[in-house]
């Protein structure tokens, strides 16, 4: 079983039918169980609630394999990015309890600068935080954003832990340890 967050958009609605295609089980975290109505219809297991509620994203990552995360974007943020950093405080906690044996995170590239990217800012504060967890961390980052869920090949991944065992360093990774980075469109799941 896995979660993936944003089922109902571009991105989560590829990754789920990925999974699905795969033959894995899927649950998602949604706010609206008539838009997720399709899915729940193939088979998915929908959890109420959003990522302003630690508690429902701790229910819904109970006994997954994995979670596929991601911040909705939030098109005028605030210049303290207020309402990233609360998601991503919601993520800690639910994460820090239901501990998933994997955990792969939706960012861009840019998410390496801590500043003057606009949004993207808060995909490098997600990334951080995840890192600081402890633990690997698979992070996604996508070349043309908006095609992201058409053109599979335009995702590459980055493995970022404070240690491991890989010696490659690259400085597009925003979570200050050692990190790996290739283009794959493969899973990322095994």
């Amino acid at each position: 079983m896995f979660l993936v967050m944003g089922i109902t958009g571009k991105v989560g609605s590829a990754t789920a039918e990925h999974l699905l295609a795969q033959g894995e089980e899927v649950r998602a975290l949604v706010r609206n169980r008539e838009k997720a109505a399709d899915w729940a219809n193939r088979g998915v297991e929908l959890v109420d609630g959003d990522w302003n509620d630690s508690a429902a994203i701790e229910k819904a990552l109970k006994g997954v394999e994995g979670a596929f995360i991601m911040l909705p974007a939030v098109w005028a943020p605030s210049p303290d990015y207020k309402e990233a950093k609360g998601m991503i405080a919601n993520y800690v906690e639910a994460l820090t309890k239901a501990v998933p044996p994997r955990v792969v995170a939706l960012s861009s590239m840019g998410a390496n600068r801590t500043s003057g990217v606009g949004m993207i800012t808060a995909l490098s504060l997600l990334e951080r935080a995840l890192v600081q967890m402890g633990g690997s961390v698979i992070v996604r980052t996508v070349r043309w954003l908006f095609g992201a869920a058409r053109w599979p090949d335009s995702w590459a991944w980055k493995i970022c832990s404070r240690g491991g065992t890989s010696t490659a360093r690259s400085s597009s990774c925003a979570c200050g340890g050692i990190c790996a980075s290739s283009s794959a469109s493969g899973t990322w799941w095994r």
